[in-house]
Protein backbone atom coordinates (compact mmCIF):
# COMPACT_ATOMS: atom_id res chain seq x y z
CA UNK A 1 0.00 0.00 0.00
CA UNK A 2 1.44 3.33 -0.71
CA UNK A 3 2.48 5.29 2.25
CA UNK A 4 0.31 8.51 0.81
CA UNK A 5 -2.56 6.61 1.18
CA UNK A 6 -2.06 5.05 4.62
CA UNK A 7 -1.23 8.73 5.73
CA UNK A 8 -4.23 10.25 4.25
CA UNK A 9 -6.31 7.20 5.85
CA UNK A 10 -4.78 7.36 9.09
CA UNK A 11 -6.07 11.97 9.53
CA UNK A 12 -9.03 10.86 8.02
CA UNK A 13 -9.35 8.26 10.87
CA UNK A 14 -7.98 10.01 13.46
CA UNK A 15 -10.26 13.12 12.80
CA UNK A 16 -12.94 11.16 12.92
CA UNK A 17 -11.59 9.72 16.14
CA UNK A 18 -11.15 13.39 17.49
CA UNK A 19 -15.13 13.88 16.89
CA UNK A 20 -16.07 11.18 18.36
CA UNK A 21 -14.44 11.43 22.11
CA UNK A 22 -15.37 15.27 21.61
CA UNK A 23 -19.01 14.15 21.12
CA UNK A 24 -18.65 11.72 23.86
CA UNK A 25 -16.97 13.93 26.42
CA UNK A 26 -19.19 16.36 26.21
CA UNK A 27 -22.07 14.34 27.04
CA UNK A 28 -24.37 14.89 29.87
CA UNK A 29 -25.64 12.63 32.61
CA UNK A 30 -28.20 10.47 31.79
CA UNK A 31 -31.05 12.06 33.48
CA UNK A 32 -30.68 15.10 31.96
CA UNK A 33 -31.86 16.17 28.61
CA UNK A 34 -29.56 16.69 25.45
CA UNK A 35 -29.93 19.38 22.76
CA UNK A 36 -28.55 17.52 19.94
CA UNK A 37 -27.07 20.69 17.95
CA UNK A 38 -25.27 21.44 21.22
CA UNK A 39 -22.97 17.85 20.43
CA UNK A 40 -22.29 18.87 17.15
CA UNK A 41 -18.69 20.57 16.57
CA UNK A 42 -19.16 24.38 16.46
CA UNK A 43 -15.90 24.81 14.27
CA UNK A 44 -15.55 22.50 11.88
CA UNK A 45 -12.32 20.07 11.45
CA UNK A 46 -9.92 20.88 14.00
CA UNK A 47 -6.90 22.53 12.89
CA UNK A 48 -4.11 20.77 10.85
CA UNK A 49 -1.38 20.00 13.73
CA UNK A 50 -3.53 20.24 16.66
CA UNK A 51 -2.95 17.26 19.30
CA UNK A 52 -5.71 14.72 19.76
CA UNK A 53 -7.70 14.51 23.45
CA UNK A 54 -6.09 12.07 25.62
CA UNK A 55 -7.86 9.16 26.83
CA UNK A 56 -6.65 5.97 28.36
CA UNK A 57 -8.45 2.54 27.45
CA UNK A 58 -7.59 -1.10 28.51
CA UNK A 59 -5.35 -3.77 26.47
CA UNK A 60 -6.96 -6.97 26.39
CA UNK A 61 -4.35 -8.64 25.52
CA UNK A 62 -2.03 -8.01 29.00
CA UNK A 63 -5.18 -5.81 31.07
CA UNK A 64 -3.07 -2.81 31.13
CA UNK A 65 -4.09 0.74 30.51
CA UNK A 66 -3.19 2.16 27.00
CA UNK A 67 -2.96 6.27 27.15
CA UNK A 68 -2.96 8.02 23.55
CA UNK A 69 -0.52 10.36 24.85
CA UNK A 70 2.26 7.74 25.48
CA UNK A 71 2.14 7.07 21.63
CA UNK A 72 3.36 11.07 20.34
CA UNK A 73 5.50 11.25 17.90
CA UNK A 74 4.16 7.54 16.08
CA UNK A 75 1.44 7.90 13.45
CA UNK A 76 -1.64 6.28 15.65
CA UNK A 77 -4.48 4.46 13.15
CA UNK A 78 -7.57 4.18 15.54
CA UNK A 79 -9.87 1.85 14.25
CA UNK A 80 -13.64 1.57 15.90
CA UNK A 81 -15.08 -1.93 15.51
CA UNK A 82 -17.71 -4.28 16.18
CA UNK A 83 -17.69 -7.84 17.22
CA UNK A 84 -20.70 -8.60 15.77
CA UNK A 85 -19.41 -6.73 12.46
CA UNK A 86 -18.70 -9.18 9.57
CA UNK A 87 -16.46 -6.46 7.68
CA UNK A 88 -15.34 -5.21 10.40
CA UNK A 89 -13.82 -8.76 11.42
CA UNK A 90 -12.61 -9.39 7.86
CA UNK A 91 -10.20 -6.55 8.15
CA UNK A 92 -8.22 -7.63 10.84
CA UNK A 93 -5.71 -10.10 9.08
CA UNK A 94 -5.12 -6.53 6.64
CA UNK A 95 -4.59 -4.42 9.63
CA UNK A 96 -2.60 -7.00 11.12
CA UNK A 97 -0.04 -6.77 8.19
CA UNK A 98 0.05 -3.23 7.89
CA UNK A 99 0.85 -3.02 11.83
CA UNK A 100 3.92 -6.01 11.36
CA UNK A 101 4.98 -4.04 8.57
CA UNK A 102 5.00 -0.54 9.74
CA UNK A 103 5.25 -0.78 12.90
CA UNK A 104 9.24 -0.61 13.32
CA UNK A 105 9.07 3.03 11.40
CA UNK A 106 6.59 3.80 14.44
CA UNK A 107 3.05 3.27 13.15
CA UNK A 108 0.53 2.14 15.95
CA UNK A 109 -2.82 0.62 15.47
CA UNK A 110 -5.06 0.76 18.27
CA UNK A 111 -8.77 -1.07 17.82
CA UNK A 112 -11.42 0.07 20.05
CA UNK A 113 -14.60 -2.48 20.44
Amino acid sequence: MNRNVIVVLCVVIGITALLLVGKRASKPPANQAVDAGALLPSSGDPPVGSVAPDFTLRSLSDGKSVQLSSLRGKTVLINFWATWCGPCKGEMPGLEKMQNKYGPQGFQILGVA
